[in-house]
């Protein structure tokens, strides 16, 4: 698989058995790296990583 085979990305579903983030990146391109390897693009993962930090932002516990 390429990784550009978006289309075949958009079917395969991937559970990491450990918390996968890199330190050194921001909560913002964390996100943004691992939807990249499933949405291209750009402006709609904006958007999605937008609305994901504000809905946890949001969130009460």
């Amino acid at each position: 698989m390429k990784p550009d085979s978006y289309d075949i990305k958009s079917k395969i579903g991937v559970i990491f058995q450990e918390i996968a983030v890199f330190e050194e990146l921001t909560v913002y391109d964390n996100i943004d790296y691992f939807c990249g390897l499933y949405i291209k693009d750009k402006e709609l993962r904006k958007e999605y990583i937008e609305d994901a930090i504000e809905l946890v932002r949001n969130r009460r516990i």
